[in-house]
């Protein structure tokens, strides 16, 4: 059984455009959808109630206990052996599901990191045929992507980097005992830290560029990034006291680039040939 998890707080709106396109997919296997609610003010069970051709489990938090919370419940919720992770505001390509099960199905433990971009249309036009929506590549996702090569594979010691919590999948079994941490309260680095330890239990980490699903893209506050980043790296570097978390701030400011973080864990080389033009993050958005 495949399982999908998608958690949601005030997007209802967005939520709708995601449950159209997953009526959508081209995988022929059942699949069940699980939404948990996390305390929304505009809760609105409605839109939930116009798929009746999905299969989906909806469980609600009365008040709001933040994303790691939130994607643990669906997570121990979940009938399926396979898990795909999916935001309410990313809306999945027909070949979403099939192309991120085709990946992890396999004997070896493997994150499919799905293909993430981003469009500027308003909500009321996006229930529309995937291909013939304008997009770009997601402003974080083109910087770390580029750890992989073509065939999807990095000798990156940097690619729990890539753990995007809102496209990606692996089997629960791969999953282990392994949940997101519920320290982190807010937006932040829930789904590195989980990356993180996942990596040090050397699951393989692969590139899957036709598992794309499209951000609905939105204004934050202004500072809103820069002051989740700070505060978030702190919980990350007192539960992981190394030189890679460390640095991970300087990275995600965009002060150090890909390549010199690389260099500095002494970590993988390969990926850095012929990538001679720093690769830094500017205009944050993960």
């Amino acid at each position: 059984m495949i399982s999908v998890i998608i958690p949601v707080y005030n997007q209802y709106s967005s939520l709708d455009v995601v449950l159209w396109h997953f009526c959508r997919q081209t995988i022929l296997e059942p699949f069940e959808i699980i939404i948990v609610d996390d305390g929304s003010s505009d809760y609105d069970p409605s839109v939930l109630e116009r798929y009746t051709s999905l299969q989906i489990t909806h469980i609600r938090n009365k008040i709001n206990k933040g994303r790691s919370h939130t994607r643990n419940a669906a997570i121990d919720s979940a009938k399926g052996e396979y898990l795909i992770f999916c935001d309410c505001d990313r809306f999945p390509v027909p070949e979403f599901i099939e192309s991120h099960i085709n990946l992890i199905d396999s004997p070896d433990a493997i994150l499919s990191i799905g293909y993430s971009t981003e469009t500027y249309n308003s909500v009321d036009k996006l229930k529309v045929e995937a291909e013939t929506i304008i997009r770009r590549k997601a402003i974080y996702y083109k910087v770390i992507s580029q750890i992989y090569n073509e065939s999807g594979i990095t000798d990156s010691h940097l690619c729990w980097l890539s753990t995007l919590s809102g496209n990606m999948a692996l089997k629960k079994s791969t999953l282990a005992g392994h949940r997101f941490d519920c320290d982190f309260k807010n937006w932040g680095f829930e789904h590195f830290e989980l990356g993180y330890r996942l990596w040090k239990d050397k699951t393989l980490f692969m590139s899957n560029a036709k598992a794309e699903n499209i951000h609905i893209a939105h204004a934050r506050s202004k500072g809103f990034y820069n002051e989740s980043i700070i505060n978030s790296h702190d919980t990350f570097l007192s539960k992981h006291p190394v030189d890679e978390v460390s640095l991970l701030k300087g990275f995600v400011l965009g002060e150090i680039s890909l390549q010199e973080y690389e260099t500095k864990i002494n970590g993988g080389l390969k990926w850095m040939e012929n990538k001679q033009k720093p690769i830094l993050v500017n205009n944050i958005n993960v």
